[in-house]
């Protein structure tokens, strides 16, 4: 029951020894949270993309509204994903910002998120096995992107694959300022 402080720059020792994590940038923390917080929720666009091997999808998006629901536009408006219920996203209607996803979001189209997922189509321009998963490189609205898929998936450079992405868990971050919406 005694309070320590460790430092490290493995994130799995982090991740897996704390009970809160304090991520730093240049001396100054970015986020003091729990793991599963520091991970799913990052406060800034710099947490993001340092945590998690491979790191957070980042990429630009315009925030619209389709049937009273609010939804990202990716890049070159070919993909579309709705936004999560409990997104903060309805004051950035009609605006820029940046999405980010985990690459474990984007999975094989058969892939049962809990709450179902929305489909995509992507065109794979790399596919890396690493035993037990295959990480996919592949382009949605027309910018790259990391997957996860199972190793016994079967696609190859060159595919249009379709992928299903968990938009539970996509987080927005404000293109200004770097914050987490």
């Amino acid at each position: 029951k005694a309070t320590m402080v460790y430092v490290t720059h493995d994130q799995i020792e982090a991740m897996t020894l704390a009970t809160r994590i304090a991520v730093m940038n240049h001396g100054e923390i970015q986020q003091f949270a729990d793991p599963d917080t520091v991970y799913n929720r990052p406060a800034n666009l710099f947490v993001a993309r340092f945590m998690g091997s491979p790191p957070m999808n980042t990429l630009p998006a315009r925030v619209v509204v389709h049937d009273d629901r609010l939804w990202a536009v990716l890049g070159d408006g070919s993909v579309e994903l709705p936004l999560p219920s409990t997104t903060r996203a309805g004051a950035y209607r009609d605006r820029q910002v940046i999405l980010g996803i985990r690459p474990e979001c984007i999975a094989e189209h058969n892939r049962r998120f809990e709450d179902g997922a929305t489909l995509v189509d992507g065109a794979v321009e790399m596919t890396e096995p690493t035993g037990a998963e295959t990480i996919v490189l592949l382009r949605l609205g027309g910018h790259e992107v990391l997957g996860r898929v199972a190793p016994d998936i079967k696609i190859t450079r060159g595919d249009v694959a379709r992928f299903a992405v968990d938009t539970r868990r996509l987080c927005l971050f404000d293109s200004e300022t770097a914050t987490l919406i």
